[in-house]
């Protein structure tokens, strides 16, 4: 008799630390998961969050002469996402002759791996050349290792105005 209320308080103890430790390890899991399998629950939160943040949405490149080529290429990345469709887009930089000039100067100031690519970049868009510009933002995305979001062509002029005034004024 004492043997089996052993074995049962024993095999009781080991399904309830089970199930405990399996509902600890899927909770803590969950968000992991999600984000792996692209779930659209966690990106729309994810979008509220950044629409709800003033500098998701910026004219200000935020880069000074100490950025890094990390930095330098989140902006442009960021500056493309006026003018050319993706299924996602996270934050934008306003395209404008400024914002060229700042990110230019600041590749000026410093030495990139990627130095000559983005300079050729910058003076295609300095002369108001965007005819590739669903290449550059695919170029930033995958050196950024992208994985969702990557640009399937360039906005009308009506739809980029469109993206203009809604995030910029």
């Amino acid at each position: 008799m004492k043997k089996w209320l052993v074995i049962i308080i024993i095999s009781g103890f080991v399904i309830i630390s089970g199930g405990w430790f399996t509902a600890s390890y899927l909770s803590n899991d969950s968000l992991s998961v999600a984000n792996l399998q692209g779930d659209t629950s966690n990106k729309a939160s994810r979008k509220a969050s950044i629409d709800g943040d003033m500098n998701a949405y910026t004219e200000n490149t935020g880069l000074s002469t100490n950025s890094t080529q990390s930095e330098v290429i989140d902006v442009m990345h960021k500056m493309t996402h006026q003018k050319v469709k993706a299924s996602e887009k996270w934050g934008s930089v306003r395209m404008s002759e400024q914002a060229i000039e700042e990110v230019k100067k600041t590749i000026e100031n410093n030495q990139f791996e990627h130095e000559e690519e983005l300079l050729t970049i910058l003076d295609k868009w300095s002369k108001e050349d965007f005819s590739n510009v669903d290449n550059d933002h695919n170029y930033f995305w995958s050196l950024q290792n992208g994985t969702i979001g990557k640009a399937t062509g360039i906005l009308s002029p009506e739809e980029e105005e469109a993206f203009i005034e809604k995030y910029f004024e």
